[in-house]
């Protein structure tokens, strides 16, 4: 099929055709497989890819990936990647050869799985999304062939990992679907392997309750608690050494903040927590067995933004030692990944995607109710900031009114200029909007602000006898904002850090 492009149509259709890639076949039947960020008028295996890893990272600004892709493939910075590829020589090229790329590790997946793709194209294009951006070096070095093809690529996988990020493997005995109900009434408590930007490994645990939850609740999460993340190397202060014997459910632990939880008819949970409201649906359970690489239990679009972060906190250091320092701990991580584990029975994995209220923008009229909800239970469970009753934003200049981690410089203050609010933290500051929010009581007010690839809303409630402070993260410009998490159960937590502790 020639690689073309159209604008979008007078009714906000938007058709693309292209070689089959990105896409099982170039068909009218398909158009509707293929992506393009929010706001974007052109489809094409470009945008595909774009926002294919804008909707496995939601986080992240389209424009930072697209500028991404235009260094790794040695691109100008006036190119367009949004635009008609078909109109520009280069691009076509670039795009095509993204499109071969694509199908031959799509061809390359199922034929070492051995299982069919249809049904679940979204996970399929975030794997191949995936390894076509770990491989654009050598894309790259496809396209200054004469007579581009497709780059050879090594592509391992297997039918777990396709149902770690959003897939049903239909021919899977080992897996089965639980509603995320059922994980609570077993009271379980859950580890992720996670990496800091700083190039430690973490193990951080959220637990999922029952019972012992605070009075008036059925159920409830928690995730603020002792050890809920630490270090599988050597630990510090804010982030204590793992240890399995300290690793426990406590409700007596940590700072105490629960997280309020309403079940719907599905068994689906509306978690109402400090950061933000969000959702669970359906989580895959599946045993582990026999040998497995650390990094295949963390999920592939994480594994890369976190080492690139990683990787840039080291070439930002302001001394040769120091930096030496850091590219010694980025080497301990990268050696850590690739250590084998050994699982057995009883050891286990769960996957589950979570999904955030979406951009302010697109907040439907049942959003704004849920996110109001939402920040309101916050301050009354007593996780929210306190203030004194009738204060303003006014008022509350020079004060901190939003934390966004564990650590004291994480902390937001209130500042103002001219006749606008802003937040800083850290040296930074950034400009913030005072919003209104459909519903809202008179005593509520707002302020919405983004910064990089956070975005938040905060709300005041405040009058003569009460005052509080919560805050919702929100998507930075997305009508959905989803995260997949990978999940362990303690006795396979503990086989990682084992496998991963330095000697």
């Amino acid at each position: 099929y020639p690689l073309v492009a159209e604008l979008a149509t007078a009714s906000g259709a938007v058709a693309i055709a292209g070689e089959a890639g990105m896409i099982r076949a170039a068909s009218s039947s398909d158009m509707n497989r293929l992506l393009t960020p929010a706001g974007k008028t052109i489809i094409s295996p470009l945008t595909t890819m774009i926002q294919s890893e804008i909707m496995q990272n939601p986080h992240r600004n389209p424009s930072h990936i697209a500028t991404e892709l235009r260094v790794h493939l040695g691109l100008a910075d006036d190119k367009d990647l949004f635009g008609d590829v078909s109109a520009d020589p280069e691009l076509k090229n670039v795009a095509a050869v993204i499109n071969r790329t694509a199908a031959a590790v799509r061809t390359s997946i199922e034929s070492t799985t051995g299982i069919t793709t249809t049904g679940f194209e979204t996970a399929i294009l975030a794997l191949v999304t995936n390894i076509v951006m770990e491989n654009l070096d050598k894309v790259k070095e496809e396209l200054a062939k004469t007579e581009p093809g497709a780059p050879e690529l090594t592509v391992t996988t297997d039918s777990e990992e396709i149902a770690a990020i959003g897939g049903t493997v239909t021919d899977s005995s080992n897996a089965q679907n639980n509603g995320i109900k059922q994980i609570a009434d077993q009271d379980l408590l859950l580890w992720s392997v996670d990496i800091s930007g700083g190039g430690d490994l973490y193990a951080t645990a959220a637990g999922f309750f029952s019972s012992d939850c605070p009075t008036g609740m059925d159920y409830c999460v928690q995730f603020n608690f002792d050890g809920g993340r630490s270090s599988m190397f050597s630990g510090d202060e804010d982030h204590p050494e793992y240890n399995s014997s300290n690793t426990s459910f406590n409700p007596e632990s940590g700072d105490g903040r629960f997280s309020r939880v309403e079940v719907d008819a599905n068994g689906y949970f509306t978690v109402f927590a400090p950061f933000g409201v969000f959702f669970i649906e359906d989580v895959s359970e599946s045993n582990l067995s026999g040998e497995r690489a650390v990094r295949s239990l963390v999920m592939a679009s994480t594994l890369r933004s976190k080492l690139r972060e990683a990787q840039e906190d080291c070439d930002n250091k302001n001394s040769d030692e120091d930096e030496a320092s850091c590219e010694a701990n980025l080497e301990k991580l990268r050696s850590a990944l690739e250590k084998t584990v050994v699982f057995a029975d009883g050891d286990k994995r769960y996957t589950t995607s979570v999904r955030f209220m979406p951009h302010l923008n697109h907040l439907s009229q049942s959003d704004k109710s849920t996110l109001l909800a939402g920040m309101r239970s916050v301050i009354t469970d007593g996780n929210g900031i306190s203030c004194s009753p009738g204060a303003s934003w006014d008022s509350l200049v020079g004060q901190k009114v939003l934390r966004m981690g564990p650590n004291e410089d994480s902390w937001w203050t209130l500042g103002k200029s001219g006749d606008r609010y802003t937040l800083s933290r850290s040296g930074n500051t950034t400009n913030v909007e005072v919003v209104t929010v459909d519903g809202a009581a008179s005593d509520e007010s707002f302020i919405h602000f983004r910064f990089d690839d956070d975005a938040n809303i905060i709300m005041l409630k405040s009058n003569s006898e009460s005052c509080g402070i919560a805050s919702n993260m929100l998507g930075y410009n997305e009508p959905w904002d989803m995260y997949h998490f990978m999940l362990l159960n303690k006795s396979a937590m503990d086989k990682v850090v084992n496998a991963v502790r330095p000697d």
